[in-house]
């Protein structure tokens, strides 16, 4: 679901690594270009998030502001024919985004011209009345979680209550892509219809607040993009091409290299190769590659072409730096010793056998293959009394830490956003202890 236009406005925001800039002028003209660039090779492009999401619950806009600055990029991408629109979780003046008429009917669909359909952000369907406003799609989650109100049809099967326990857990945390701004008050069984938020739509249907018009009239702006893509003649298909992986390498470091900015030099750049004995590499990214963050949204590229701080002196022959890792986050796998027994399991607990070490990467030679599901269980000797931190790394893939059956550490969460794991999540310990995964530690 790209391009993303929102505006950078706040550098607390969650979210602001996104977007495109602050400027509604660029950001509309590069949104348009990326739209009829996916969209010439047959993908769907979907913009979002409709509108003045920036980081708050309530946007207090006036008109002028929403027009020229928030509303711009929006209408560059429907000028460009983009096929879909996602709208956000936030209200604007008091009014849900995915609810609001004049937002989404008035001048999406009058102003500015577009054709195409609108999907909700997860969770930011309210009600069934949204369709009626504009809202066309509700984005996938189903199941009794509050989170998705518009609730499952009675032949859509529920999710089972591991899975429900895991979206809400996950919704907790407050990822970025699932904010947490608060649900609105149901009015009781007596309150006028028009008022009401229905559960869902067949509850909507009966009524009255939802017609069978209003539900032509989204399946309309949905199957109106499939026939422009052709997919109602055919699936959709898009043909696999290898990666032109120099090719790219060169134009992303030509990119950063453009859109750096020193503020001062005093003569120290460029760095000579006699310029090491001077420098210092302070903090636990001294000697990390990657930065130490699950993934979320954000990418990071190749493992195999990671190159750090230290990595690039040494490639341009600067050597003698000094370095003060501090704290070591990245640790050794556990030792043998340190396990009085430790078993692994398939996901359904069969084909139990004993193990010695958790350590399953490229480096060992043990990489575990592409679809593995597998669990360890042990029991892990802590050799001194202390504090230890006691990381589960991954990457590519999702894990759970668990210590006397209580959860202490997760990596990646539950339905996944194709995110890369990346070092590390930590729980600090003592002993005596049970533990389940773990991987890592530095006393």
């Amino acid at each position: 679901m790209q391009p993303y236009v929102n505006l950078y406005r706040d550098p607390t925001f969650e979210r602001a690594y996104n977007t495109l800039g602050e400027d509604p002028l660029l950001t509309g003209t590069l949104a348009a270009r990326f739209v009829r660039g996916a969209q010439s090779q047959n993908v769907m492009a979907q913009a979002k998030h409709l509108v003045a999401y920036e980081g708050g619950d309530d946007a207090e806009v006036d008109e002028q502001t929403l027009h020229e600055i928030y509303l711009s990029p929006f209408a560059d991408v429907s000028r460009a024919g983009v096929a879909s629109i996602m709208c956000a979780y936030n209200r604007i003046n008091g009014v849900y985004a995915c609810d609001s008429d004049s937002l989404l009917n008035g001048i999406l669909r009058g102003e500015d011209g577009f054709a195409g359909f609108i999907t909700s952000d997860w969770g930011a369907a309210h009600g069934a009345e949204f369709i009626v406003h504009g809202m066309d799609m509700e984005q996938p989650g189903t199941g009794p979680s509050a989170y998705f109100a518009l609730g499952p049809e009675p032949d859509e099967p529920a999710m089972t209550a591991e899975e429900t326990a895991e979206l809400q857990d996950t919704m907790a945390k407050g990822v970025p892509e699932e904010q947490r701004f608060p649900l609105p008050t149901l009015p009781d069984a007596g309150a006028p219809s028009p008022a009401r938020r229905s559960k869902n739509l067949g509850e909507a249907l009966a009524l009255g607040t939802v017609r069978d018009a209003d539900l032509d009239l989204a399946v309309a702006h949905v199957l109106g993009q499939m026939e422009r893509f052709g997919w109602l003649d055919r699936s959709p298909g898009h043909q696999v091409r290898a990666l032109a992986i120099a090719d790219n390498a060169r134009s992303v470091q030509r990119l950063a290299e453009r859109g750096a900015v020193l503020l001062k030099n005093d003569g120290v750049l460029p760095l000579r190769a006699t310029d090491g004995s001077s420098l210092a590499l302070i903090g636990p990214g001294a000697l990390q590659t990657f930065a130490i963050v699950t993934g979320e949204e954000q990418s990071y590229g190749r493992a195999g072409r990671q190159i750090g701080a230290w990595q690039a002196l040494r490639a341009q022959g600067v050597k003698g730096v000094q370095l003060a890792v501090g704290g070591d986050m990245t640790g050794e796998p556990m030792p043998k010793q340190a396990f009085a027994s430790l078993a692994r399991s398939d996901e359904h607990g069969q084909a139990s056998f004993p193990e010695d070490q958790i350590d399953f990467t490229r480096k060992s030679g043990r990489a575990l293959p592409v679809g593995t599901r597998t669990r360890w269980d042990g029991t892990l000797m802590i050799p001194v009394d202390g504090d230890y931190d006691i990381d589960l790394q991954l990457l590519g893939a999702t894990g759970k830490f668990s210590i006397d059956g209580r959860k202490v550490g997760d990596m990646g969460w539950w339905g996944g956003h194709g995110d890369i794991v990346l070092p590390t999540a930590t729980t600090s310990c003592r002993r005596p202890m049970d533990s389940t995964m773990c991987a890592v530690w530095s006393p």
